[in-house]
């Protein structure tokens, strides 16, 4: 790429048309993503296993140690992801499906870009997530789980949002004013 497509030390968006990235494509590549994802977890995760002697990695069987270990995995996958969005704007499934993320003036995405992207992406499936942790602690739980399990609707319409969104955005990314767009190569 020569100098004149960068800008600022970030690669520049070519000036062909945009074709914005439909919510199912979006999400055949995040399937995709998702094998490489559990394998970069499983080896962040090698470090902690001397440590176990057989226990669950939970506060009630380890401790401080468990909650070690989730920041880590957290920081495992906003590295897995914030090396390939800052990069080249793609995870291994963003490329087999020809997508790119990139900002709404056409960079890439920073590092801060990154780290809020995952936040704001989290959000639909906090709901869900924490009835469901809740009912695993109560005597209601067959009451209170399918409540949880119906909050993963938000989940579906974050994304669903985007069919009607002219650049086809889901409600992070236009919070963020990010997108996800279609390339050739």
């Amino acid at each position: 790429m020569s100098d004149s497509n960068l800008t600022s030390g970030q690669e520049s968006v070519a000036s062909s048309p945009l074709r914005f990235a439909s919510p199912l494509r979006r999400l055949a590549a995040m399937l995709y993503d998702v094998l490489p994802l559990i394998a970069v977890v499983m080896v962040a995760t090698a470090p902690f296993i001397p440590f176990l002697n057989g226990r669950v990695l939970l506060p009630s069987e380890v401790g401080v140690l468990a909650y070690v270990y989730w920041l880590w995995e957290i920081v495992v996958i906003v590295l897995f992801f914030g090396v390939f969005w800052t990069r080249k704007g793609r995870t291994l499934g963003m490329q087999a499906w020809r997508l790119r993320i990139e900002t709404s003036e056409g960079q890439l995405p920073r590092w801060r870009d990154v780290v809020q992207r995952l936040a704001w992406a989290t959000v639909p499936w906090l709901p869900a997530f924490v009835t469901m942790t809740i009912a695993e602690h109560v005597t209601a739980r067959n009451t209170i789980m399918p409540i949880g399990a119906a909050l993963l609707v938000l989940v579906l319409l974050n994304y669903c949002a985007a069919w009607w969104d002219s650049q086809r955005r889901a409600w992070h990314d236009r919070w963020l004013r990010t997108r996800i767009v279609m390339r050739d190569a």
